[in-house]
């Protein structure tokens, strides 16, 4: 009990691993760490993130790092779709940079880390384009894959 005479709540239950609370400084080290390492989660993302805190000497757990950037790509990923758009083709640079940096703090180190990366969509449209195929919006497609070789052969 407390001195004023209300009860002090203790929570209902104990949280054994609690959540990560990242700090600025531990989020730039670990965008530092991307930018100079661009193999990214090579050979494998537990060596990886692991290299990260014993680098940087910061005590976090691989998974929690991980789980970091893979939080972090999908807000770049809307800051980059908002930069495309043509919302943002009639603001002037700084403003468009203000609204970045609001969407997402750190979007011009990922657009240096992400950006120059391959998008699916672009892959297939770039195919689509080369194929001299013309396809209308929302209309029923059939798309017919020619058959490179039709022998198939299965591993033993």
């Amino acid at each position: 009990m407390s001195t004023n005479g209300e009860a002090e709540f203790l929570p209902k239950r104990k949280r054994y691993n609690p959540q990560k609370r990242w700090k600025v400084a531990e989020e730039k080290a670990l965008i530092e760490f991307l930018l100079e390492n661009r193999d990214f989660e090579k050979p494998s993302a537990r060596l990886f993130y692991n290299r990260f805190a014993n680098e940087k000497q910061i005590l976090v757990e691989w998974k929690s790092a991980r789980s970091k950037v893979r939080n972090m790509r999908p807000t770049y990923n809307k800051a980059k779709e908002w930069e495309g758009s043509t919302g943002a083709g009639c603001m002037d640079g700084d403003t468009i940079k203000s609204v970045l940096l609001k969407k997402f703090r750190y979007f011009y180190e990922f657009d240096d880390i992400f950006g120059a990366r391959l998008n699916a969509c672009a892959v297939v449209e770039e195919i689509m384009e080369s194929a001299d195929t013309t396809i209308e919006v929302l209309s029923p497609v059939q798309i017919e894959i020619p058959v490179v070789n039709e022998t198939v052969t299965t591993p033993r």
